[in-house]
């Protein structure tokens, strides 16, 4: 490997505290967080999982372990998309919006705002998905 390569491969560990790094710094952090405490994104295998794919701009998956199930919608389009989620009996609750998460000005975690966020309605609810971003939902 070339020596420049590797040095501007490197990472420079004290800009994970510095805007736009922090941002994403906190966004990683917060995913392995939900992954360590979430057991359908800590445990599951390909038959615990539906995928879908609309167009080429969404892509949806629900995972379940047990009583524990999440949705994943993923926004790849320069608009943005108004998504509806799986039917649930015990509603669903925000836990991640990458959109908010990396506007935040410091890059500080989501988890506090999305312990405040309501659950869904159970009847049929609808996100808003920004351009290039994502959301986590979490069955209640």
């Amino acid at each position: 490997q070339d020596e420049r390569t590797f040095a501007r491969s490197k990472l420079s560990w004290q800009w994970k505290d510095q805007p736009p790094h922090a941002a994403i710094w906190n966004l990683y952090r917060e995913l392995l967080r939900l992954r360590r405490e979430i057991p359908a994104l800590a445990h599951g295998t390909k038959n615990e999982m539906e995928v879908r794919c609309e167009d080429e701009t969404i892509l949806t998956v629900r995972r379940w372990h047990g009583e524990s199930a999440v949705w994943l919608a993923c926004n790849f389009a320069d608009t943005d998309s108004k998504q509806t989620l799986p039917d649930s009996s015990r509603g669903w609750r925000l836990v991640l919006d990458s959109a908010s998460e990396l506007d935040s000005p410091n890059g500080s975690p989501l988890s506090e705002a999305a312990d405040r966020t309501p659950v869904a309605s159970r009847a049929e609810q609808t996100c808003m998905l920004k351009p290039w971003s994502f959301q986590l939902w979490q069955q209640e």
